[in-house]
């Protein structure tokens, strides 16, 4: 990586924590070296412009992101029936004609033009670091794993043994749980109890069909859990209980889940996730809320509190900008598009941004090019951006192997008109 030594000013920084406006910050390899000053390299001018923590997509199959989504016979009652199904589709053989490498890229860049810098990655450990550590953006793949408690899997060791390994290690311990509304589903709990593995380190995914009981066991011992409206109001027809959670004192953090099942992305997420508050709280929930759960409340839930999540001195410089066209900076965020994004930085380095900060790409991404990306809400216009990598070619190889135009709404990306080069 290029040593990155440059400052943003007149910035607004915005963290669930605090709003700073008129402000500065140095960026120095790859980390925040300071506030209220943009030290002594290049210094970008910001002004009018929010710049909030790079987001945290708290659960996703990066290998499971295709299209369309698949639930022939939905709603279910659990996760078992879903995945009865899903093993026999033919979209699975579809998807399959890719390689694992251009799934998992895939799957990076749906994330990353909603503003993620840090997304962790549920499935079997594929290969060594190598093989995660090569994208633009943070994947999480080190943490001790269950796939589900029903059975076990290829995705990891025993329970006891893999949760064991995460506190030793200092990393999450990341399961599927209670993924349903059933019975079976809502005991999956005593399996965990049982295993000795609920604890500050446990990271539950779903939990739709959680006892109470089990909610304050997990707010007893600081366990977390990653919400994913979208996909389970898809499946089931419900999401977890999230007032009784919040009465309970869970950490809450947000997950796209897949995109065979979930949200087009973490902002599309965070609007669903407010959309499902309001239909069960009747109101809104506060914007600052939800901009926590993909910043602060997913680094706590992962692990990652002391170098991500927030702007500080010696965090990783992971960052989004905006402009500030909100009354409410955290409403700007929560109501913003992957158009809206003016720059994306991840360890210091930019990553997916306006042309006009063409010379920081050029200065410090390794590579990049020009794509048109088409805005995700209704009236929103395109927009010329400049991405890490080659997405295009990453389009025309997927879409060779396949056999079809691969132009999926989670990804709403073309050519240009005239291409840009590489830095």
């Amino acid at each position: 990586m290029r040593d990155t030594q440059y400052g943003l000013s007149g910035v607004t920084l915005v963290t669930p924590d605090e709003i700073r406006p008129d402000t500065s910050l140095a960026v120095s390899e790859g980390r925040i070296a300071r506030l209220e000053h943009p030290g002594s390299g290049p210094v970008l001018d910001l002004r009018d412009h929010l710049v909030f923590p790079g987001l945290i997509n708290a659960h996703d199959h990066l290998y499971g992101t295709w299209w369309p989504r698949i639930a022939p016979t939905r709603p279910y009652t659990n996760v078992y029936q879903w995945l009865a199904e899903y093993d026999q589709s033919s979209i699975l053989r579809e998807r399959g004609r890719n390689s694992v490498q251009d799934l998992y890229e895939f799957g990076m860049y749906r994330n990353l033009i909603s503003g993620v810098t840090t997304v962790a990655d549920s499935y079997k450990r594929i290969d060594g670091p190598e093989f995660y550590t090569r994208h633009p953006i943070h994947v999480l793949y080190e943490y001790g794993r269950t796939w589900t408690v029903r059975e076990r899997t290829s995705w990891g060791d025993d329970i006891p043994i893999e949760y064991r390994r995460a506190v030793r290690t200092g990393q999450p311990y990341i399961t599927h749980l209670a993924e349903g509304v059933d019975e079976e589903t809502a005991g999956e709990m005593d399996v965990l109890t049982e295993a000795k593995a609920l604890g500050r380190n446990t990271m539950i995914v779903h939990g739709v069909s959680l006892r109470r009981r089990d909610m304050q066991s997990m707010a007893d011992v600081g366990a977390s859990l990653c919400w994913c409206p979208a996909s389970n109001s898809y499946l089931y027809g419900q999401t977890a209980n999230i007032p009784a959670l919040q009465e309970a004192g869970v950490n809450l953090t947000l997950g796209t889940d897949s995109s065979l099942t979930g949200g087009l992305n973490l902002l599309d997420e965070v609007r669903t996730a407010r959309r499902v508050f309001r239909n069960e709280m009747d109101r809104d929930p506060p914007s600052r809320w939800l901009v926590e759960l993909i910043t602060t409340r997913a680094a706590y839930a992962l692990m990652l509190e002391t170098e991500r999540g927030r702007i500080a001195p010696g965090y990783q410089a992971d960052l989004l900008v905006i402009p500030d066209s909100q009354s409410d900076p955290y409403t700007a965020l929560v109501e913003a598009d992957p158009t809206d994004i003016a720059l994306l930085i991840c360890a210091g380095v930019p990553v997916y941004g306006d042309p006009e900060y063409r010379s920081l790409f050029e200065r410090y991404s390794p590579s990049f090019t020009s794509v048109l990306v088409s805005g995700m809400q209704v009236g929103r216009p395109r927009a010329e951006k400049l991405m890490a990598g080659d997405l295009l070619a990453l389009l025309d190889r997927m879409s060779l192997a396949t056999g079809f135009p691969i132009q999926f709404p989670f990804l709403p990306c073309t050519r240009p008109e005239q291409e840009t080069g590489r830095a």
